[in-house]
């Protein structure tokens, strides 16, 4: 029960309230405990809502801070894998580089010694 709900029941005029004074022998009636068992329900429930609607809140801004989180660390392992895939890709080109020098330098090498025959 909302908040609202419990101020209305606990306005109601005193001549509409049932008795809950003890009567001579020192005992309630059965109407007057009911009334404040439910009293005390109602009282509970409204405690409870309160605290399940403070529940909820933190619980949507936890999701909302590990999305955050989870995105910061998507777009950091992507930063870090374009660099690695970067590095890779200079690294193959300098090797390259460095063969086909090499096979400049055979080949050179090799016609050089041919034509000096």
């Amino acid at each position: 029960m909302s908040r609202q709900c419990v101020r209305k029941i606990k306005s109601v005029p005193a001549e509409l309230r049932p008795n809950t004074e003890v009567d001579g022998a020192g005992l309630q009636s059965y109407v007057a405990k009911k009334r404040r068992s439910l009293d005390k329900f109602i009282d509970g429930a409204a405690d409870a809502d309160n605290r399940a609607s403070a529940d909820m809140m933190s619980v949507i801004l936890m999701i909302d801070r590990n999305t955050a989180e989870r995105e910061e660390r998507r777009m950091e392992n992507e930063r870090q894998w374009r660099f690695e895939q970067q590095q890779r890709q200079d690294k193959a080109e300098e090797d390259r580089a460095r063969r086909e020098e090499r096979m400049m330098m055979m080949f050179m090498k090799f016609l050089g010694d041919k034509n000096e025959k």
